[in-house]
């Protein structure tokens, strides 16, 4: 038995499941990256990777041969001694990029479903994390006033998009009104082929190549201000005036709903428009007025706060009535 022992981010790296159709080498890249900054030898890489989870579960979904499993493991190690130190809060701020950038948030749902998934990584961010014990009560504070059950829909669809998985507690007894504990899926890129994307056409989204920080939870795009749709929108504009298709192209939204939108912003005055010849298509460009005077225009001033104390308030009464699910188990 090797007396290197992982820290707790390699081994979180090592209990991931394989992301079928991703190219294995990605996944043991960071792994690899991880165990030679912590003085692993070669030796120690092969014998923590081959007793892992992922590389147990790429083995038993992949059909490469024997030869070619033992070639991407070399190839990761190889690779790692050429690249940058894996980085975690650095590799949730390319997912974050990937998450707002991504076309396939469409339907109904789609809007609600991306400012889930963009606030649970911004919690990982704040935290160190990737993998969290966390209740819908809880994220939906870092929202823009959804709902508890609406962040809970959310995670059920994000989980079945391969953002996120369910893990098994283990830390104490759970209950049916337990928090759970996901795991993000930092290799989420490949989820965009999904939306005909591969992974070769995704351009590097690091925090240094962000258009713009992503802003907190703003009162004006909550469900009693202009929502989330409007929000997608509003981030895709610039000063440079674009039509409604390529919004649309850019978001995955319909062009219809991109037009509705873009005519609620020009009323509140966060985006302008100008005609062109008679024929030729009508181009919009953000203006920017300051969100919480609109918010504050409209009514909606503090509903964020609001709906946080709400949520506080909700999490203190289901303490009080069910103190099994919070408190740890007496010890026998």
């Amino acid at each position: 038995m090797t007396e290197f022992a992982p820290d707790q981010l390699t081994m979180e790296l090592l209990g991931a499941e394989h992301q079928i159709g991703l190219w294995v080498g990605r996944e043991l890249l960071p792994i690899a990256s991880r165990v030679r900054s912590l003085g692993g030898s070669e030796d120690d890489y092969r014998h923590w990777v081959l007793v892992s989870n992922l590389w147990t579960s790429y083995v038993g979904s992949t059909g490469d041969r024997v030869r070619k499993q033992d070639s991407n493991l070399d190839s990761a190690w190889s690779k790692a001694a050429r690249s940058k130190p894996f980085d975690l809060e650095e590799s949730l701020s390319d997912l974050r990029g990937r998450i707002a950038a991504h076309t396939g948030w469409t339907g109904r749902t789609g809007s609600r479903d991306r400012a889930v998934a963009l606030a649970l990584v911004t919690f990982c961010i704040e935290h160190n994390c990737f993998t969290r014990t966390i209740s819908s009560y809880e994220l939906a504070k870092w929202t823009a006033g959804i709902s508890q059950q609406s962040v809970s829909r959310a995670l059920t669809a994000l989980a079945d998009r391969g953002l996120i998985r369910e893990l098994e507690r283990t830390d104490r007894r759970t209950t049916a009104w337990s928090a759970k504990r996901y795991r993000v899926n930092l290799q989420w890129a490949a989820a965009g082929r999904q939306a005909g994307v591969s992974n070769t056409e995704l351009r590097s989204t690091g925090k240094a190549s962000l258009t713009h920080e992503l802003t907190p939870p703003s009162d004006l795009w909550s469900r009693r201000g202009l929502g989330p749709g409007a929000q997608r929108v509003y981030e895709t504009l610039s000063d440079e005036p674009v039509t409604a298709r390529s919004i649309a192209d850019r978001t995955g939204m319909k062009t219809p709903g991109v037009k509705r939108y873009l005519g609620i912003l020009s009323e509140h005055g966060l985006a302008g428009y100008k005609t062109g010849a008679p024929g030729e298509a009508t181009l919009h460009f953000r203006v920017d007025t300051p969100l919480d005077a609109v918010a504050d225009s409209m009514g909606i001033y503090g509903h964020v706060e609001i709906k946080r104390w709400e949520l506080e308030r909700r999490q203190h009464d289901n303490r009080a009535a069910y103190p099994g699910a919070y408190k740890r188990p007496t010890p026998a």
